[in-house]
């Protein structure tokens, strides 16, 4: 994860790194990453807000009669996204029913998608 912090965030980062030292790795990842997200709460709000706006646009549309996911649904998905990347790749991400199912596939006829998803320069 990528971020610019002022020297205030970083410190927030530092300390909660610095009391987590006797810990795995992976949970010092993991603690780095939720502190570098309260640090910079408004840059984190920007990125689900962005991520679920890209869900939003590049989903199926709705069956007929059946109403349109809200944006509610989306931020949900982005959340869950950022949450665990790893598991946005698994076949059980894909094989969830199709109301809460985005197009995954890249049409190999027809118009291209509008714009690529930017997930992956997101997350880390």
């Amino acid at each position: 994860m990528f971020r610019r912090l002022d020297r205030h965030q970083v410190c927030i980062v530092d300390t909660a790194v610095a009391a987590a030292l006797d810990e795995a790795p992976a949970r010092i990842l993991t603690i780095a990453e939720a502190k570098v997200i309260e640090a910079d709460a408004l840059e984190h709000a920007r990125v689900v807000e962005d991520l679920a706006t890209a869900l939003a646009e590049h989903a199926a549309p709705p069956a007929e009669g059946e109403e349109p996911l809200g944006m509610d649904h989306w931020r949900a998905e982005a959340f869950a996204m950022l949450a665990d990347p790893a598991a946005v790749a698994s076949p059980r991400w894909s094989s969830r029913s199709r109301s809460d199912r985005i197009e995954t596939s890249v049409p190999t006829t027809g118009t291209p998608p509008r714009r690529p998803l930017r997930v992956l320069d997101r997350v880390s």
